[in-house]
């Protein structure tokens, strides 16, 4: 039975989210040329931190999915900005560097996509709307907890794990398949 505490400082609610004032050297691009950007990091959570532009509904997605991969021994930051395939902006996949000096690793989500964007998709015969946001972070912070794996195992394993739940973490992805509309 869970005990009830009052005004204890030590019990945080898993939706809590930190004001905080630190500055990093982010890398990003200015007048279409790779340089580096001090970015004002205003939130975090334990080991991740979170630039401006970061919606409270996917900060409390991404700390849920850093807990339960078991990512709180390294620091994260995560930021908007722009992400560049092969010198092409895309909004369908995330920059994730190591940063200098052992202050994290930069986990940056394209400007591009809108966190409203759905897709439909068909796991395991029943139809699904998932936020496409959600899956490329997941399939990122998976990519992290689980190396080795090929590009399409991380895809499918994060829209079986945002659909079924973190149960079937321990299996393999379920069959996931895009539906036009």
């Amino acid at each position: 039975m869970a005990r009830h505490v009052k005004d204890d400082l030590n019990v945080k609610s898993i939706s809590w989210i930190d004001e905080a004032e630190i500055y990093a050297l982010i890398p990003g691009y200015e007048n279409k040329k790779p340089a580096r950007k001090i970015k004002c990091l205003n939130r975090a959570k334990t080991n991740c931190f979170f630039s401006r532009g970061i919606k409270k509904e996917l900060i409390d997605f991404i700390y849920r999915g850093v807990v339960k991969l078991g990512l709180k021994d390294r620091k994260l930051i995560f930021t908007r900005g722009s992400v560049k395939v092969r010198g092409r902006e895309v909004n369908h996949a995330i920059g994730l560097l190591e940063l200098d000096w052992d202050v994290g690793t930069s986990v940056k989500i394209p400007r591009l996509l809108n966190y409203e964007k759905k897709i439909k998709l068909l796991i395991n015969g029943e139809t699904r709307g998932l936020r496409l946001m959600e899956i490329i972070v997941l399939s990122c912070l998976l990519k992290m907890a689980l190396p080795g794996k090929n590009g399409g195992w991380y895809t499918a394993m994060s829209a079986t794990i945002i659909a079924l739940g973190w149960g079937s973490l321990d299996g393999e992805p379920a069959e996931v398949l895009q539906q036009k509309d």
